[in-house]
């Protein structure tokens, strides 16, 4: 088994003897500010078993956030305070929750953002325009679409 070598973007007091290793890929760092950072990506373990998403603060993982079975491909801040995260996953076997999740400023999942896209994201922008998202998918929300969508900064699909 080869353990991926994680670089993450310096933290203060992080210390050196810290194991920044995953059992998997890394796809992505985010700075969540404050010295807090997540990584995301292909993995099932950094140091104690959480998921495919953490929150590393001075080195330590600080917070497992929902936990998600499969990949993550992009993670993205909003501007209310938490992040979009966009990969092939579930939230668990009885969700509906797919491929696409909100989680907020307190590290929850978003329960009034569903899109449910049918296939994996791979991208993710968020402007003052709203969310824009691209992927393998066909239909999100509920409606058909090539791939591409975006929502309102309400958080509804626009035509």
């Amino acid at each position: 088994m080869i353990l991926g070598l994680v670089c993450a973007i310096p933290v203060a007091q992080a210390s050196s003897a810290v194991p920044w290793v995953a059992q998997g890929s890394v796809q992505n760092v985010l700075d969540l500010g404050d010295g807090r950072l997540a990584h995301v990506g292909n993995f099932q373990r950094r140091g104690l078993l959480t998921g495919p998403l953490v929150q590393i603060e001075a080195g330590e993982i600080t917070a497992a956030f929902p936990e998600l079975v499969g990949t993550i491909h992009h993670i993205q801040p909003d501007p209310r305070g938490g992040f979009y995260v966009g990969g092939e996953f579930v939230v668990d076997a009885e969700s509906t929750w797919q491929n696409l999740v909100r989680v907020d400023a307190g590290g929850r999942l978003d329960p009034h953002w569903n899109p449910n896209p049918n296939g994996a994201v791979y991208a993710i922008e968020v402007n003052e325009a709203g969310v824009f998202v691209g992927g393998s998918f066909q239909t999100i929300a509920g409606e058909s679409r090539g791939a591409v969508a975006r929502f309102s900064p309400d958080g509804t699909l626009d035509d």
